[in-house]
């Protein structure tokens, strides 16, 4: 996927990836790169959604679906290794490289006559 912003940043984000289903989990792996949109040493001023340019972040993720009634729930965990410093989870005390999130896609369908 490429994405180009031509409002506020100038430049584009590109990210590739991959998956991989075994039983019934999917595997996939990202890699994030910026391409323009980092920090401008020249004019600080400027909007940037990158510190530098170049891999931003790598994602490694897991998933899986199942169904409970009209439901159908989707629980994922990623683990990310941040190479940029915009990237990094940070907290009042410490910035970490690498995080761990979790989440889930909830949907409902029920079929009408």
């Amino acid at each position: 996927m490429v994405y180009h912003d031509v409002g506020e940043v100038k430049g584009a984000y590109i990210e590739a990836s991959v998956g991989h289903s075994v039983a019934i989990f999917d595997f996939g792996a990202a890699a994030g790169f910026s391409a323009g949109q980092e920090a401008n040493a020249t004019a600080p001023e400027e909007l940037a959604y990158f510190a530098e340019s170049g891999l931003t972040h790598f994602d490694l993720s897991a998933s899986t679906s199942f169904t409970a009634g009209t439901l159908s729930i989707a629980p994922g965990i990623h683990y990310q290794i941040s190479q940029d410093a915009n990237t990094k989870r940070t907290a009042q005390t410490r910035s970490a490289r690498t995080h761990i999130w979790f989440g889930a896609t909830v949907s409902w369908s029920e079929l009408i006559d």
